[in-house]
């Protein structure tokens, strides 16, 4: 190879490594606009994780009202039954 082939290859490599930055700098930009940043997404996971506990707390409080009901219909019944006897 001589010295202008060598500087042709060595520009067609620089254009080659310049298109794909270019095309990769493209594509953190719409993942950006798209996703929004580190900080949006931390955000997001942990409203999410709070929301996700927050209606499981709502679903035992739920389920131990319905058991304290159920606990105190038991209840009276075995005091009807012991008064039976």
């Amino acid at each position: 190879m001589d010295d202008e082939e060598m500087a042709n290859m060595a520009l067609t490599l620089c254009h080659q490594t310049d298109k794909m930055m270019c095309a990769y700098i493209e594509n953190l930009e719409k993942g950006f606009v798209t996703e929004g940043g580190i900080k949006e997404r931390m955000y997001a996971a942990r409203t999410g994780y709070r929301q996700m506990l927050d209606a499981r707390m709502r679903a035992l409080e739920t389920e131990n009202q319905q058991l304290k009901k159920r606990i105190k219909e038991l209840e009276a019944e075995l005091k009807r039954l012991g008064e039976r006897v």
